[in-house]
């Protein structure tokens, strides 16, 4: 497993909430980490579902952690991070470190990472840590230097050299090799010997004298010996294993993927299965609204339109006060969405792992559409119902623009005799409530609401692709109700006979029901 440590941005500290914010890891920019050079696309890295259960710990000791992540987001200048700090004398200390700036700088822990041409393509964060130095060049700073001392390598080598006067010698060299951060230096000693000459020159004179045989059968050459299969093999060994040059030149090559070579017939791919696509989509709407079964395709209700009210009544035997209270109507019809598909049966026939994991990625690919889909009907409806208005004038002009959208949506909520505990957001405006200075927004936002202590908690802030830049969406629980069947999407297979195959559908109906459009306050840009 391929692990990168990357040091990130300037830390940002609430000491009385024990909370530390900051840019965790910066897209596009080259930095110098544990594993080299290079830089991050976005999308690159992949932030688990719940960041909750990873830690923080100091200058990347394990055994040291100090903190929790509360948030991880990724946003287009990169990822923006918030911890929760131990209440511990190790966070005190922490704590005290980033107060002083000795310790200002965060550091993101990423495992099974791929580098392609500097560019890091894919990885899975698994925490983070706070350090004391950063080596990348933006304001917001990442990667510390690793450095280090250059590294040597040496090697020898020998073997005959024979120079333009047909002279033979013995070459013997030395090569050394200094990598010194991008700095390499190749440093070769060669020495020539001329070798010592035999004992018995080839060109000396020879008796050449011989007895001829008696028979022209005594001279008749040997036959040839056989060579079976395990001689062959055993000579093809022999010659792997020899440094004779002239031996290796007499074989020949059999190679692996070039043209005409065997592998290309006899070697198999490597079956990977299904690629990573992303995680499994988990919806960010409808979690968040009032629920409630959907009983047929059109719903029915209504609300008041003139409640009772009661009066003053000065007694002895006067009129009481009265009123005429009346009521709206209202109705609804669920979406419908569905889908089929029609499946050849030798992907049930032939029960093999790999048609097994298919057919299982196509159902769960199924309900993940519906839940897209479903979840994107929900914005849709309480968007559509929602108040809009600007953010208007009479903003502090210390008060982040983010955190002043979630304070003027709320208080327009409570206006409607709703308690906010929602907001959608546009990811601009969630990056500038991840960058108020020390999570002031939070404890503003709390007194600017008059909620009691501890209800701050249950207020959610969300960030939404579906929302326009600048859009703040706040609204209440029970503002709409999302009405759908027990059991959806409705998975059905048929059998195919006449085509030998069988049928994949899914149905879903989902339902928005809009109690208190009050309640729903989208709030956006002064003009």
């Amino acid at each position: 497993m391929t692990i990168a440590k990357i040091e990130a941005g300037t830390l940002k500290a609430n000491a009385e909430a024990r909370v530390v914010s900051g840019l965790l890891l910066p897209f596009g920019e080259v930095g110098t980490t544990n594993l080299g050079k290079f830089s991050i696309a976005k999308g690159a890295i992949t932030i688990p579902e719940d960041v909750e259960v990873l830690n923080a710990n100091v200058q990347h000791d394990s055994e040291s952690p100090v903190g929790r992540f509360l948030s991880a987001v990724e946003t287009d200048s990169g990822i923006v991070a918030s911890f929760s700090v131990g209440k511990n004398p190790e966070g005190d200390t922490l704590l005290a470190e980033i107060a002083d700036g000795s310790r200002s700088k965060l550091s993101a822990e990423v495992k099974n990472i791929v580098l392609r041409a500097g560019v890091a393509v894919s990885g899975v964060l698994f925490g983070a840590a706070f350090v004391t130095e950063g080596a990348f060049p933006s304001a917001a700073l990442m990667a510390a230097d690793v450095g280090g001392e250059p590294v040597t390598t040496e090697e020898k080598f020998s073997d005959e050299y024979t120079d333009a006067d047909g002279k033979t010698f013995l070459r013997q060299g030395t090569r050394k090799t200094v990598i010194d951060g991008d700095k390499t230096t190749i440093t070769e000693v060669i020495e020539l010997t001329e070798p010592k000459p035999d004992d018995a020159p080839e060109n000396e004179e020879t008796d050449v004298s011989a007895t001829v045989p008696s028979t022209l059968q005594a001279g008749a050459p040997k036959p040839a010996e056989k060579i079976d299969a395990n001689s062959l093999f055993a000579a093809v060994i022999a010659a792997k294993d020899s440094t004779d040059p002239s031996l290796l030149a007499a074989l020949a090559d059999i190679k692996y993927d070039s043209a005409g070579a065997p592998g290309l017939t006899v070697a198999q791919p490597a079956f990977v299965g299904e690629l990573w696509a992303g995680r499994g989509f988990q919806r960010k709407v409808i979690p968040l609204l009032s629920s409630g079964t959907l009983t047929g395709l059109k719903f029915t209700g209504w609300r008041w339109n003139v409640k009772p009210e009661v009066g003053v009544w000065t007694g002895n035997k006067s009129e009481l006060p009265t009123n005429t209270p009346t009521v709206t109507p209202y109705t609804g019809t669920a979406q419908r969405f569905a889908g089929a598909w029609d499946i050849a049966r030798e992907y049930t026939d032939f029960n093999t792992p790999e048609n097994a994991e298919f057919i299982a990625s196509l159902t769960r690919a199924m309900v993940d559409s519906y839940a897209i889909k479903s979840d994107a009907y929900a914005l849709a409806q309480i968007l559509s119902s929602a108040t809009t208005a600007v953010l208007g004038t009479g903003v502090p002009a210390t008060v982040n623009p983010g955190i002043a959208k979630l304070v003027r949506g709320s208080l327009r909520v409570i206006a409607a005799d709703a308690t906010p505990s929602f907001a959608l957001v546009a990811p601009d405006v969630y990056e500038q409530i991840l960058w108020t200075p020390e999570q002031a927004g939070l404890k503003f936002l709390s007194q600017a609401m008059g909620l009691e202590e501890g209800q701050i908690e249950s207020f959610k802030v969300v960030p939404h692709t579906g929302l326009a830049a600048g859009q703040a969406l706040v609204g209440a629980k029970e503002a709409a109700t999302a009405l759908e069947l027990g059991t959806t999407p409705i998975r059905v297979s048929a059998v195919d006979l006449a085509k030998g195959g069988y049928d994949e559908a899914v149905h879903g109906y989902i339902g928005v029901k809009i109690d208190l459009p009050g309640a729903l306050q989208l709030v956006t840009n002064n003009a």
